[in-house]
């Protein structure tokens, strides 16, 4: 998380995700025995995890490792009867500038499957969130996604 700066530059937000990563369910992609990516999820209802937290180490980053980490999760968490898995990123609303900002966040999920459900503003976030959601069962399924 330390090398993605601008996506997770808050000392309390590393420290929110350490202890996540601690006590949630969630995968790691390790490449020459070393964790270069995790994904971790939460479970606000029991057929319908989210995903909390997830990052690529830098140098990692754009290498198939989060489509890997989002697969093996949509695999195993059908397969364990979820419904649905969501996610919370910024907002399309919020202005951002440079080159490596939350709008590829948000174009990678829509092509793992997550549709765009709604603008919210989750209690203790200074900016709107984008709620995604990805079918897990059912004709939306995760056979209809890569």
């Amino acid at each position: 998380m330390r090398s993605l700066p601008y996506f997770f530059g808050s000392e309390s937000g590393v420290a929110t995700c350490a202890r996540a990563v601690r006590t949630q369910r969630g995968w790691i992609a390790e490449v020459s025995g070393e964790t270069q990516a995790f994904l971790v999820v939460d479970y606000p209802l029991p057929s319908a995890p989210e995903i909390t937290w997830m990052a690529a180490r830098a140098g990692w980053r754009r290498r198939g490792l989060g489509r890997a980490l989002v697969g093996r999760a949509v695999h195993e968490l059908t397969r364990a009867g979820a419904d649905v898995l969501s996610v919370l990123t910024l907002a399309g609303s919020v202005p951002e500038t440079g080159t490596d900002t939350y709008a590829g966040t948000r174009a990678f999920y829509r092509s793992m499957g997550f549709l765009a459900v709604r603008e919210i503003h989750p209690r203790g976030w200074d900016s709107p969130a984008l709620l995604l959601a990805r079918p897990l069962c059912g004709p939306g399924g995760p056979d209809r996604y890569p």
